[in-house]
């Protein structure tokens, strides 16, 4: 009688305190004897456990052994939002948050950091954790083929100079082309399954992104950096390699097909010459190498050595060349030193008129054609003179006679004995005039025109900034 009257207290001590009302024991009694009531509201506390997952201020214990089981769910009331918790066997997880007023449920993105270090296939699925740390510098070309199921996203934050080769399946990397990482960089990884992942984004760690297609490869960009911006190279005119900047590469190289003549020097049957010009490298199957061109029209390339291949080939012109000093190995960079830069003429045949090739020379239409005559200062020649009439006086030193020389006439008196016996004459232009008659000499005494040679600006106002050039997408 005594048991089962402590028991009956008990049961009605879990139904009437709010507190643990959600926590009742999922322990039933297995000695003594009890009453069907008491027995069924003991079962009726420990399924109100189960069905609000041992809602509470306080971690349940409803086990028989007074203690949480490993699996075991609790929302915990005592923040808000509420918690909903699992027991690991040792502590509590958070899995996510219930948020009554707006009822919105919101679980952790990610949990837990994992280190791992950089092999050919480095499996970050092997280690549940949502982040991993990757360190070394071996060539990473999968990241395994372990994870629970398609969809999983890991993040990535590299501590070394990382190599990721890119493979078009089973390592996908922004640019489609195989990226090193840089201390600090993140990466967001997506398992596509078969060991495949893809790399949705790569995060420098200044904020950067790896790729931006917003800013184009090959655009020249001025600006005051303090250091050389991600992506770009200073500009000056340098040879790089095709095999480090294989995007640049092809950025600033126009390919189209093209019909070669062995023996003959132009390539016919040119889809678009737009942009082309003199000194740009031709490389082809049947193109000799270091061969450049020497003129375009619209559907020709006029080339520096003749081929000696037929038919129809992928022609490839590149539009900065291959740089100071480079080869058919390497691709030039831009030279915008103490340079302002133009939009070409004739974009598309649509030509404006503002450019000739007096200044530019024949490829004053190319692209990256650059104007002949550089320098700041400039001295003027005598067609760069207006028209003017020199001025000057004519004396005569026996006959008393005075010939002004403005505006290219000369008058005489009739004084008697002077040059001529009288009367008026005029000429234009005068450099030494002679006389016999009554005078023993005379001379052209000119007044200086002009300033002292001193040479003209030919730059305009120009403030100075570094230049620099998007080499990396």
């Amino acid at each position: 009688m005594k048991i089962r009257t402590i028991l009956a207290i008990a049961a009605l001590f879990v139904l009437s305190s709010p507190a643990i009302a959600a926590q009742g024991s999922g322990c039933m009694p297995t000695t003594g004897t009890v009453s069907g009531l008491t027995f069924a509201q003991d079962i009726n506390a420990g399924l109100a456990a189960l069905i609000s997952s041992n809602s509470g201020s306080s971690a349940p214990a409803t086990d028989c052994s007074g203690a949480a089981v490993k699996g075991q769910f609790w929302v915990d009331t005592s923040v808000t939002p509420n918690l909903l918790k699992q027991y690991d066997g040792t502590a509590w997880i958070v899995l996510g948050a219930i948020d009554a007023a707006n009822h919105l449920w919101s679980p952790p993105v990610g949990g837990g950091i994992a280190s791992v270090t950089a092999n050919s296939t480095t499996d970050i699925c092997a280690a549940p954790a949502a982040v991993h740390n990757v360190s070394g510098s071996t060539p990473i070309t999968s990241f395994g083929s372990t994870c629970a199921a398609v969809g999983i996203r890991k993040t990535l934050r590299f501590n070394s100079a990382t190599p990721l080769t890119y493979n078009a399946s089973s390592l996908i990397v922004p640019g489609a082309q195989s990226y090193t990482t840089s201390p600090g960089d993140i990466a967001d990884a997506l398992y596509l399954g078969s060991g495949n992942w893809q790399l949705i984004s790569i995060t420098r760690a200044d904020g950067s992104a790896v790729t931006n297609p917003a800013v184009p490869l090959a655009t020249v960009l001025y600006g005051d950096y303090a250091t050389l911006p991600p992506k770009t190279l200073y500009g000056y005119g340098q040879a790089i390699a095709r095999s480090t900047y294989p995007a640049y590469t092809t950025a600033v190289t126009r390919t189209q097909s093209g019909t070669l003549t062995a023996g003959n020097n132009t390539i016919t049957s040119v889809a678009n010459t737009d942009g082309l010009g003199p000194g740009m490298p031709v490389e082809s199957t049947g193109v000799q190498a270091g061969t450049t061109i020497t003129s375009v029209t619209s559907t020709t390339i006029v080339m520096s050595q003749t081929a000696v291949a037929n038919g129809a080939q992928p022609i490839s012109v590149f539009t900065t060349g291959y740089g100071s000093g480079g080869s058919n190995t390497t691709v030039g960079v831009k030279d915008c030193r103490g340079r302002g830069i133009a939009g070409r003429d004739a974009p598309l045949g649509n030509t404006a008129g503002r450019f000739t090739s007096t200044v530019y020379g024949t490829g004053f239409n190319a692209i990256n054609a650059a104007s002949a005559n550089q320098n700041e200062t400039r001295n003027l020649n005598l067609s760069n003179l207006p028209p003017y009439t020199p001025s000057g006086t004519i004396s005569i030193s026996n006959g008393a006679i005075t010939i002004n020389g403005a505006a290219g006439y000369v008058y005489s008196d009739s004084g008697g004995g002077g040059l001529g016996g009288g009367g008026a004459f005029g000429h234009a232009g005068y450099n030494n005039l002679s006389a016999s008659q009554g005078a023993s000499s005379a001379s052209f005494n000119g007044i200086a025109q002009g300033g002292s040679s001193a040479p003209f600006s030919i730059l305009q106002p120009t403030v100075t900034a570094e230049c620099v050039v998007v080499v990396q997408p």
